[in-house]
């Protein structure tokens, strides 16, 4: 008797889909959301604004609440689907099986990434909560007063091949430009809680061979002898995510904030109760009966957006 069962392909596909890793690359820049809505419908977030900061009690308390913002994404319906062929299944093939059950769940993490890397790709063109592009020189919401989340560097050659020393003298004017970037009251307290920098740029570029010498060596070269580092001496951590994904000119950079609340400057939502896996096995099921295989569908519901503009900077070299 085949030790492969519906059930057992079921649970093992969900199991993979809750190991996924989403600490790392992309995935790590955004807050996930558990979402209670259908597809067709759009999650409100208010709350995005940060609280007044504390005063002297004088005479009695004054009622401060933080600023709300008109905020929403709406959920998609999204689906993949597949089959395992019979003669796997009756001659036992476990693991063949298993490798079927695992390519199926792997595009689950990167239907994800595929979500958030579209969101940073309209940048310049997707409206955050203020009316502007989410990357935009106009920027103003509640107490913040206007502000720019872009940010050009003046290159001595070509701009899609930049220089090491270049790409870090860049750099480091980036981080310490987000550092002023005010929050909805005005503050510029994000700078305190600041932990690390995330960038975010296309892959297989000169630029980002650059930008990749940029952060892990000590001395680079000025072209007229070597010099050290100029990101040595930042307090921030960095670290950089070259993705495929990411079709922005090669001459952009996108930084992105990480505080040590765990705040983050993407929200991933996901209504976690319409993630189904179906399944249809049964051997006088049509589909089985005209296909030789089990049919496996994976189904799900969610959406992706920027959170608050002032936890990210577009760097473009020029």
């Amino acid at each position: 008797m085949s030790r492969i069962t519906d059930y057992g392909v079921k649970a093992a596909l969900l199991a993979r889909l809750d190991a996924i890793d989403k600490s790392k690359g992309l995935l790590a820049l955004a807050l996930m959301i558990p979402s209670l809505l259908a597809a067709g419908q759009s999650e409100k977030y208010p709350w995005l604004g940060t609280s007044p900061s504390m005063r002297e009690w004088i005479s009695q308390r004054l009622e401060n609440a933080p600023q709300s913002f008109d905020l929403s994404i709406p959920n998609k319906k999204y689906e993949n689907s597949s089959s395992i062929p019979l003669d796997m299944v009756n001659n036992d093939k476990l693991e063949m099986v298993q490798n079927y059950i695992n390519g199926l769940a792997d595009t689950y993490p990167l239907w994800m990434v595929e979500l958030i890397a579209a969101v940073i790709n309209s940048g310049t063109t997707l409206t955050a909560f203020d009316g502007q592009p989410y990357f935009s020189a106009s920027h103003s919401f509640g107490l913040s007063g206007t502000f720019s989340n872009l940010l050009n560097s003046a290159a001595s050659g070509n701009a899609s091949a930049i220089t090491a020393l270049e790409a870090a003298n860049a750099l480091n004017l980036a981080i310490e430009t987000m550092k002023i970037l005010p929050d909805d009251q005005g503050r510029l307290i994000k700078n305190e809680a600041m932990k690390k920098v995330t960038l975010v740029y296309k892959a297989g570029t000169a630029n980002a061979a650059a930008i990749r010498t940029a952060l892990t060596q000590g001395t680079l070269s000025s072209g007229a002898g070597m010099v050290d580092n100029p990101l040595k001496g930042q307090d921030i951590e960095i670290d950089a995510v070259a993705s495929g994904l990411i079709t922005t000119a090669a001459t952009k950079v996108s930084l992105f904030r990480r505080v040590a609340d765990g705040g983050k400057p993407i929200i991933f939502q996901e209504n976690l109760a319409d993630r189904m896996v179906s399944m249809m096995t049964a051997v006088d099921n049509p589909y089985v009966v005209k296909n030789d295989a089990w049919f496996v569908g994976l189904k799900c519901v969610g959406g992706v957006g920027f959170a608050m503009p002032n936890d990210a900077l577009q760097l473009t070299f020029v």
